[in-house]
């Protein structure tokens, strides 16, 4: 933890360092990028959703063609704000591309290069990834550990709780209803997930969806999805909300983006590498942002980037980091100031 601690201040310092210095005496040198995979089918479904998988065509846990187009506008994105910093070809030595071991994250990052690359072709293995078992690095929230799992169970006790029962009645409407054997907070993330996306896609939903009930939080009628997406939000954010729950997920990642930047600093004339790409999911990405500081109650909506560019003066042998965030439907990032 200690080493965690210092790693954030590190690049909390040489962040506010880069607000004093003139950006003409800056070049960007090295970026690492990390973003939340594009637009998926649902992870799985309900008991009583009249769509089983067989109603998306490739499956369950998968890009779909939105999710596709989504990296591919990103690769554009990135094209054009690294466009000096990058070749116009692809050239293995310039860029180093990670993924976890799903399909919708591979697929997501083989899109994002092809907009990044418009005539991207495909070399072998360019898309490096590890078991899921063995990924440290980014870490695909959920996995064992124990420091994290005492502390989610403290504080989702007390909120879900809570809410459990501020809408006992809502609650058992839904399990009727969905067929899911006592529904609560800690239980709807596929229900939700699958209705989601099936909005989103335009099917037609069972009526009960959008019936009206009172919700207690809010304090007025709203419908049963609305309901169910926020209670979800919330079991979502649970997770990651703290920075000691996001350091226990996030250590291993923020450790290897510092020394990743170490690297480049220490061999900077003669480390080729230019980028280094992430292709990852909302829990890393939430996760990732709460321990730096910076979370902001929001669920990472897909597509959405976080940028870490490192910058030599060129009057100096100092080194800055800037730290941006792109959501999916702005097309300036913002800058984020790390806390004190």
């Amino acid at each position: 933890m200690k080493s965690c601690e210092a790693i954030i201040f590190t690049a909390h310092f040489t962040f506010a360092l880069i607000q004093c210095v003139g950006s003409s005496e800056l070049k960007l040198i090295f970026t690492q990028v990390l973003y939340r995979h594009g637009e998926r089918t649902p992870l799985s479904t309900y008991p009583n959703d009249p769509y089983k998988e067989d109603a998306w065509p490739n499956g369950f846990k998968q890009l779909t063609v939105e999710g596709c187009r989504q990296q591919y506008e990103l690769g554009n994105f990135l094209r054009r704000k690294y466009s000096k910093l990058l070749s116009k070809s692809y050239k293995s030595h310039e860029i180093y591309v990670r993924s976890t071991n799903t399909s919708r994250t591979l697929a997501s990052a083989a899109c994002n290069l092809a907009g990044l690359y418009r005539n991207f072709q495909p070399e072998p293995n360019p898309i490096h990834t590890v078991p899921e078992e063995e990924d440290f690095v980014l870490l695909r929230t959920g996995l064992p550990c124990p420091g994290y799992d005492l502390a989610f169970k403290k504080d989702s006790r007390k909120v879900f709780s809570k809410i459990d029962k501020a809408n006992e009645d809502f609650f058992k409407f839904v399990s009727k209803m969905s067929g899911i054997r006592d529904a609560s907070t800690k239980n709807i993330g596929r229900l939700v997930g699958a209705l989601e996306r099936e909005i989103r896609n335009n099917f037609i939903m069972p009526d009960w969806i959008f019936a009206v009930w009172w919700d207690p939080t809010m304090g007025k009628y709203r419908t049963v999805y609305e309901m169910l997406y926020d209670i979800n939000s919330v079991r979502q954010l649970t997770k990651f909300n703290s920075k000691k729950k996001a350091r226990y997920q996030s250590g291993f990642l923020i450790g290897t983006l510092m020394k990743n930047m170490k690297r480049k600093v220490d061999n900077f004339k003669k480390e080729s590498k230019k980028m280094n790409m992430y292709s990852t999911h909302d829990g890393t990405v939430m996760s990732l942002m709460y321990a730096l500081g910076i979370g902001n109650d929001i669920n990472p909506p897909v597509g959405s980037c976080i940028m870490f560019d490192l910058y030599k003066n060129s009057h100096t042998d100092r080194f800055y980091v800037e730290i941006q965030f792109r959501n999916d439907t702005k097309e300036r990032p913002i800058s984020l100031i790390l806390p004190k």
